[in-house]
């Protein structure tokens, strides 16, 4: 299982809120990348949650520069919805992209965006919550509410080549709750040979990491390694 440290960048600096609104200040980016790669994490994710122009370019800014510094797989999110955006984020350094708002309105991207980069350097991301006794996909950070079930997106993506799929977990995001074995299950059975990556809520002093080994591709942690409640060494050590 890889551990992916999840950076959300606004304006330059590294935030971090729960079920992806309220965020507050936490930052440098770049010192806590760094921090992380030494650490041994196996990839590190920028996430931009403004997604604006302006910070389009401080993103690509942040990774170009620690791209020189650190050497495992950089992905970057937030917003993207042109093959402009993409070729200025792979420009900057990075390896892999995370789709999930444009996909909504343009579901295909995913195959003309295999055709020119290949499927493993696309990720897909839902954003999801139990709305009504049913999972729901959101997007645009959590804001926007997509009216489409998990499981009917799921079908529908399994009919596209990418390299790995992440599920957000809105409601557990930043709570420190443990993750939600119930969606991991529920996906786990639904997704056709994709690399499966969680994120949401995981707290080592709750969840069953041996589990989640077993289960996960990749799991995706912001807070508990903001505030050093996980250590990647120890892992490493214990777990691989």
């Amino acid at each position: 299982m890889r551990i992916i440290p999840k950076l959300e960048i606004k304006s330059g600096y590294l935030v971090k809120g729960r079920q992806l609104e309220g965020y507050r200040k936490i930052g440098d980016p770049n010192l806590y990348a760094e921090r992380y790669y030494l650490e041994g994490a196996d990839e590190i994710c920028f996430i931009d949650i403004v997604a604006s122009l302006y910070n389009r370019k401080l993103i690509c800014d942040i990774v170009k520069n620690i791209s020189t510094k650190i050497f495992v797989p950089l992905s970057v999110g937030g917003g993207i919805k042109s093959f402009e955006q993409i070729r200025e984020i792979f420009d900057s350094g990075a390896d892999k992209i995370h789709l999930n708002s444009h996909l909504f309105t343009d579901l295909n991207f995913i195959e003309k965006f295999e055709k020119i980069y290949g499927g493993q350097s696309i990720s897909v991301e839902i954003q999801t919550k139990l709305f009504e006794g049913n999972y729901y996909c959101f997007y645009d950070r959590g804001r926007e509410f997509s009216g489409i079930k998990l499981l009917d997106w799921l079908k529908k993506l399994n009919n596209y080549n990418f390299g790995e799929l992440i599920i957000t977990d809105i409601e557990r995001d930043g709570m420190k709750k443990g993750v939600n074995l119930e969606l991991i299950d529920l996906v786990k059975q639904k997704i056709d040979q994709k690399n499966l990556v969680y994120s949401g809520g995981f707290n080592p002093d709750i969840d069953d990491i041996l589990f989640l080994k077993k289960n996960l591709d990749g799991l995706m942690i912001a807070l508990s390694l903001h505030e050093n409640l996980f250590s990647i060494k120890n892992f490493s050590e214990r777990f691989n």
